[in-house]
């Protein structure tokens, strides 16, 4: 008599929907115990010193940090050659030029990229600081500035303000080949001193004086030439704009109309407006001490007369102060040689319980990077992001201000 499986049907069926719900794995394959995930965890912070060009405590002072043909270039002194042009790669530091032979200084500085060649001024020693170019392997003196200063680019052109004896110090443009005198805003040889060169909406603007209306804000083309844009301590008075720096489609800059003290003030390519009072009654508010665009704010330093020197922010509406870091104190001075890396905000600042030391704020809070002199300042300076780093100038208290990083 035949044996009958009645559950057979079932048994096959719920084999089938268990192979279709889990998945029926290869021959020879194994099924994992648990999934794994691939993790790797995030750098922790480092700050080193990468760099001690002048050994021991004595200082190299690396300086004007400009980003090169993959290298850091900048100026320091060794101890043996006076301070001139170095780089970092990376890994090492060396010197690339004694243009001042011997333990004299070359004193290279406001040093600029331009088509492709590393442009700076420096003195080897004769009657004049000349312009000198870097171009990667050779340091040639152009023979062609005295005394330049104020090095950027603008319609692809190198602009500078140089000394001539026809002219005093004026504003001259250079195509890597010949010199052209821009504009002589104090005629003869009288100097319009212009500072702070800055493009914006197709022109050249800067702080320049013409003998009659006091030092003021300028701009210039080669086709309309210099002009007077805005007038804003009028007549005689001293407006003596500076810091000009991009935002919200104008630019703005510390100055004063003679009635309030140094205040933020904006030019929008047509009018000129003070935007702040942050120090009532005439007094200065703003230090001259550089401003930078942040999270959709212009950010700055000043002093309203009771917290001290502090952070404050222009977000293109309302003014407002965003910490009061030192309380009772000056959480700021100088420069703050303001930096962006990985989205934050670097800076010099004193808390107070430290000297001046590098500080960083992320647009919430604000936060001690590094305690990296703990007897003093270590005033770091001159802050520059390369391959992925924040380099700058610092001095721990054991080997004097030396080249410095920090990332993560």
């Amino acid at each position: 008599m035949k044996k009958k499986y009645k559950s057979l049907p079932v048994i096959i069926l719920l084999v089938f929907i268990f192979t279709v719900l889990t998945g029926c794995p290869e021959a020879g394959s194994s099924i994992p115990d648990e999934e794994i995930i691939d993790y790797t965890p995030p750098l922790e912070p480092t700050i080193e010193l990468v760099a001690d060009i002048n050994n021991g405590i004595d200082s190299s002072f690396p300086a004007n940090l400009t980003v090169y043909n993959n290298s850091l270039y900048f100026s320091a002194d060794d101890g043996s050659s006076g301070k001139e042009l170095w780089k970092y790669n990376g890994t090492s530091a060396s010197q690339v030029a004694d243009i001042y032979l011997g333990v004299d200084s070359g004193n290279p500085s406001e040093l600029k990229v331009y088509n492709n060649n590393l442009y700076f001024s420096a003195t080897n020693g004769g009657t004049f600081t000349s312009l000198y170019k870097y171009d990667g392997i050779n340091t040639t003196d152009e023979l062609i500035f005295d005394l330049p200063i104020e090095l950027t680019v603008y319609n692809n052109l190198l602009y500078l303000v140089a000394l001539d004896a026809a002219t005093g110090y004026e504003l001259w443009s250079y195509n890597g080949t010949n010199k052209s005198l821009a504009e002589d805003i104090y005629p003869g040889s009288n100097s319009s001193y212009p500072l702070y060169l800055l493009e914006f909406d197709s022109d050249l603007y800067f702080r320049a004086y013409d003998g009659s209306s006091g030092p003021e804000l300028w701009r210039y083309n080669s086709i309309d030439g210099a002009e007077l844009a805005a007038d804003i301590n009028t007549g005689v008075g001293e407006g003596f704009p500076s810091d000009l720096t991009l935002f919200n489609g104008a630019i703005y800059f510390r100055a004063t109309d003679g009635f309030f003290g140094f205040e933020l003030w904006r030019y929008n390519g047509a009018t000129v407006s003070r935007i702040t009072d942050i120090n009532t009654g005439g007094e200065d508010s703003l230090l001259l001490s550089g401003s930078i665009v942040f999270n959709n704010a212009l950010y700055f330093i000043a002093d309203d007369g009771t917290s001290g020197s502090e952070l404050w922010k222009y977000d293109g509406s309302s003014v407002s102060r965003v910490s009061d870091l030192n309380p009772g104190g000056d959480g700021f001075y100088e420069s703050g040689y303001f930096t962006i890396y990985n989205e934050k905000l670097y800076f010099k600042a004193s808390d107070g319980t430290t000297g001046y030391e590098l500080w960083e704020y992320d647009g919430i809070n604000m936060k001690l990077v590094s305690d990296i002199n703990l007897s003093g300042d270590s005033n770091p300076s001159y802050l520059t992001v390369f391959d992925s780093k924040l380099y700058f100038q610092a001095d721990d208290g054991n080997n004097g201000a030396e080249l410095w990083a920090y990332f993560y």
